[in-house]
């Protein structure tokens, strides 16, 4: 028992100690910015320090910081040891024996002839002192008062930004006081933050353009920044025009724009006065997107000319299979034992888009281009293809085997100002090969009064693969497609114009049957791209 006992008077001992410890030293004065020490005497070389508030110390987590507030301040320390198993708050007041300027009022306002006052609060040995300007005086004047050197009046001069005053006492020259004194005429700046688009910023003079059909909802930071001087607390930096409600004196704001709105920079009343005629602003524009067709560029329209030229060349003369005595060859179906087709087109579309990073409105570019051959070649049953007359009646036939070559290439490309990257990029472009067959026959009967009975009829099946360079998946898919296998049948009373040509009159038959609906085969994947 006797040993126990012993323990609980040392532990009662150790807590007294930890008590009556002043980690933050007594409540103590300081010289203006010569400042004092703060903090405890006692040696803990493994705890660790934390001041609030940080302002006027010159490091907030050292042991003994100098304190050089700008008023009297109450400092807390809050010390923890190395093993964090307890912690210990203390607190003191550091008063002012010599500074802390007061300025009536808080400003000076450039090219006018008003005045500030500054008086010299805390001077309590009552010390001589010399006032001064640390720094550009910006053109201002400082008079120190002839009957109270506790008291000094300013003058503003043109310039505008942060005027440094400050006092000192002439018995002890490490013993002064600096404070700062705005010089302004309100707000340099006004910048609006499109916050659905944070990166498109618009600021003083410029206008910030909101693509859209419809009204659309702005949701902005508006921010006016001031000259260097800066503005006295609690003034407004900034209001809105006369046509629209009036805005926060800071901050978001959220409305709906339905055509224009103005924010306008305004220097306050209180600030600058009247003499600030031209106040910056930033505009803010709904419009409505405009998309246009573009006319071919010159290189597309000479691919045309010559892909035209082209199709023209390959146009193959007809294979006479006219039976002596027949009626004449324009008067019968065609012919031609090959045919080519082919198409080149060119589509340039603009849509007015946001900008990216930039408040102005852009440009959404799409070009897509078309590359397509059709070739295709017949072979005709000599004993059903003829041309003969029968009791004064023209008859024409034909019957045909046909065989195709299909080859389609389609590009896609885009060049979108809203986007971080605007160049050219090139969507996934599609390859189609595909083969055709078709066995048929046409007929006509050529009465010699101009109007002629002319039928036709065939059996299709095409069957076509297509290539997808997927260029976001950076892989090659493919697939094929079966297309529906058809019959169909036509009669239709054809008549000769005057141009010798045949036009129909009369519909007598149009039938088309799907003998088979075709299928479509599911997406592979052939080659995958490394990253």
């Amino acid at each position: 028992m006797k040993k126990i006992y012993v323990l609980v008077v040392l532990f009662i001992g150790s807590i007294q100690l930890c008590i009556a410890q002043q980690w933050a030293g007594p409540d103590t004065v300081s010289c203006g910015d010569k400042g004092v020490m703060i903090g405890s005497s006692d040696p803990c070389p493994d705890c660790c320090y934390v001041w609030t508030p940080k302002e006027g110390l010159d490091n907030p987590n050292a042991k003994n910081p100098i304190a050089r507030p700008k008023h009297e301040t109450t400092y807390k320390v809050v010390v923890t040891d190395a093993n964090l198993s307890w912690k210990k708050t203390d607190e003191v007041k550091v008063g002012l024996s010599f500074g802390e300027i007061h300025f009536v009022p808080d400003h000076l306002v450039q090219g006018t002839e008003e005045i500030v006052l500054a008086k010299l609060v805390n001077n309590d040995e009552n010390f001589s002192t010399t006032w001064s300007f640390e720094g550009d005086d910006l053109g201002c004047t400082l008079e120190p008062n002839s009957n109270d050197e506790n008291k000094a009046t300013l003058t503003p001069g043109s310039e505008y930004g942060k005027l440094l005053v400050r006092v000192s006492n002439q018995s002890d020259t490490a013993c002064y006081f600096t404070d700062t004194l705005p010089v302004n005429s309100g707000v340099k700046d006004l910048r609006v933050i499109d916050l659905n688009n944070p990166n498109r910023i618009a600021n003083t003079g410029e206008t910030l353009y909101l693509i859209s059909n419809d009204p659309v909802e702005w949701k902005a930071n508006l921010i006016a920044i001031p000259n260097e001087g800066g503005f006295a607390n609690g003034i407004p930096d900034y209001k809105q025009d006369t046509y629209l409600t009036p805005l926060p004196i800071d901050g978001e704001d959220n409305q709906i724009v339905e055509d224009v709105a103005t924010v306008v920079g305004k220097q306050s009343d209180y600030i600058a006065g009247e003499t600030f005629n031209d106040p910056p602003y930033v505009s803010i524009v709904r419009k409505i997107p405009v998309e246009s067709t573009s006319g071919l560029p010159a290189l597309a329209q000479n691919l045309v000319n010559f892909w035209q030229d082209l199709e023209e060349s390959l146009n193959f003369d007809d294979v006479d299979f006219n039976a002596p005595g027949g009626p004449p060859t324009n008067a019968c179906p065609d012919t031609s034992p090959f045919t080519f087709e082919g198409n080149f087109g060119v589509v340039m579309k603009e849509t007015e888009v946001e900008k990216y990073g930039d408040p102005s409105m852009g440009i959404k570019e799409d070009c897509s281009i078309d590359l397509g051959v059709n070739i295709a070649g017949r072979i005709f049953h000599p004993q059903f293809t003829r041309h003969f007359v029968v009791a004064g009646v023209g008859v024409c036939s034909e019957v045909y085997a046909e065989l195709g070559l299909v080859a389609t290439l389609h590009l896609s490309m885009t060049a979108d100002e809203s986007l971080e990257n605007s160049d050219w990029m090139l969507n996934s472009p599609q390859i189609e090969i595909g083969v055709s067959g078709a066995v048929g026959f046409n007929a006509v009967l050529l009465s010699g009064t101009g109007f002629n009975l002319q039928a036709s009829g065939s059996a299709a099946v095409s069957l076509k693969g297509f290539l997808d360079f997927n260029v976001a998946a950076r892989k090659i898919v493919a697939s094929s497609k079966l297309l529906p296998v058809t019959l169909k049948l036509e009669a239709v009373i054809v008549n000769e114009n005057n141009m010798g040509e045949f036009e129909p009159l009369f519909n007598l038959l149009s039938k088309e049957v799907v003998i088979y609906k075709g299928f479509t085969s599911n997406p592979l994947t052939l080659y995958q791209f490394n990253e």
